[in-house]
């Protein structure tokens, strides 16, 4: 599918079951739902899209969907630009989640999907958001402006962030909250209104060679101190 317009439905494009689907410089606008969804087992690829102002997420991933997500701009969406949830997975490369009502990119339940090069700013809430037993990878993505955190690390979610810069958001860098872990590694935490990384007292995160400068409060928090 390439170069078609899906506005006004629930789902713009609901691709599920096994599907193996390629969007391709599609509009998926204004949907009651989702601008594009991937359910069930589907795979496939996403690029190249404009999901933007759809009722809940830019694009949704979940069940045992595994797509390929690159270059796809998720703006202005009532919950999240892209969000997995269920057992999800895939690569979400090269995207740019901007202005959404809650964050750039969402994670919950036992999401594990790689991210990598992604743009994610000015969201309500933060860049990226693990929940739940989330986990996988976050490398070279940038997080900035956003209002809360760049990215938050919360209830019992273990990402790997590597390289990432997380600048310039109106409360923390990074957040690891409840009994989050995970390692957070080489990262660029600065000019954060709050802390550049701040960790929860029963949090339990791997903190290497992370650069924390010129973060208002401190450069870095440690509740377990």
């Amino acid at each position: 599918m390439s170069a078609c317009a899906a506005q006004g439905n629930r789902s713009g494009i609901l691709i599920a079951n096994r599907a193996q689907a390629t969007v391709e410089e599609t509009r998926c606008v204004q949907n009651s739902l989702d601008g594009i969804a991937f359910r069930g087992s589907a795979g496939g690829t996403a690029r190249r899209n404009h999901c933007a102002s759809n009722q809940q997420y830019g694009i949704i991933v979940t069940d045992q969907a595994h797509p390929t997500l690159e270059h796809n701009r998720c703006e202005g969406n009532q919950r999240s630009g892209i969000a997995y949830f269920g057992e999800a997975g895939g690569e979400a490369a090269s995207n740019t989640c901007h202005e959404n009502e809650r964050s750039g990119i969402s994670l919950s339940e036992h999401a594990s999907p790689v991210l990598e090069d992604n743009d994610c700013r000015a969201n309500a809430l933060s860049g990226s958001a693990y929940f739940g037993s989330s986990a996988g990878s976050a490398r070279q993505n940038l997080y900035t402006l956003n209002q809360v955190f760049g990215i938050f690390v919360g209830e019992r979610a273990g990402p790997t962030l590597d390289e990432n810069a997380c600048c310039e958001n109106a409360q923390d860098g990074l957040r690891f909250d409840d009994e989050a872990s995970g390692a957070a590694r080489h990262n660029d935490c600065a000019g954060n209104q709050h802390y550049g990384i701040s960790v929860g007292v029963l949090a339990s995160p791997q903190l290497d060679q992370n650069r924390c400068v010129g973060n208002r409060l401190c450069d870095m928090k440690d509740a377990q101190r």
